[in-house]
């Protein structure tokens, strides 16, 4: 199999917490946790044995939805990642190779056992997975047709995820103020000096610079 490194891609936790924060909002925190808890088994088990627990079907159906999205839009890739000290090796999963691992990655949060002597794999998405994800109309700080960089990329995943969350930038806002509320969800490994850069080009679209 072909081990390449996309631009840019997310933790397939990551995603899980966008569609249970876009169908039940502050809540998702605790929906999350309750995952987090119980993924070893709860996935596995029958609603009678969790006494019916309105969680357990909110964390089927944001699986449901995150499998839903990535079958329909053939643009959206999913991979395994394997954390080295020489670099992540990241494997491309076709449907049918992800969707025979997929038990294993949703038993541990997102990880996978590969072997005693490897590190735990991570699920994670190509971050387009955003534009279907977000309801509504497709939201971009960029014109249509318009290619984007990867900087381009990350600025606009980072956008769309100030719009989903109502965030307001102010004279105020600080970086670690912003990494902490935005930037650190989607990219937790962005340099500082690149969060620096982005916040500034953010305060100046506005307050109308450009």
């Amino acid at each position: 199999m072909k081990i390449l490194k996309p631009v840019e891609k997310m933790k397939f936790t990551d995603c899980l917490r966008v569609i249970l924060h876009q169908a039940h909002g502050e809540a998702e925190s605790e929906i999350y946790a309750y995952y987090q808890r119980n993924c070893s088994f709860m996935l596995k088990a029958d609603a009678r044995e969790v006494n019916h627990n309105p969680h357990y079907y909110h964390v089927h159906s944001a699986i449901w939805r995150f499998e839903s999205l990535c079958q329909s839009h053939k643009d959206i890739s999913l991979f395994e990642v394997i954390s080295n000290q020489s670099g992540d090796k990241v494997i491309p999963l076709t449907w049918s190779h992800f969707f025979g691992k997929r038990q294993g990655f949703y038993e541990n949060d997102g990880r996978r056992f590969n072997s005693k002597r490897k590190p735990m794999s991570v699920l994670c998405s190509s971050v387009n997975f955003m534009d279907y994800c977000i309801k509504g109309k497709k939201l971009s700080m960029f014109a249509n047709g318009f290619v984007l960089n990867p900087f381009a990329i990350k600025m606009d995943c980072i956008y769309r995820r100030m719009v989903q969350e109502n965030y307001i930038l102010t004279e105020e806002t600080t970086v670690k103020e912003f990494c902490r509320d935005i930037v650190d969800f989607l990219y937790p490994a962005m340099s500082t000096h690149e969060k620096g850069f982005i916040l500034k080009l953010l305060k100046d679209k506005e307050n109308g610079d450009y």
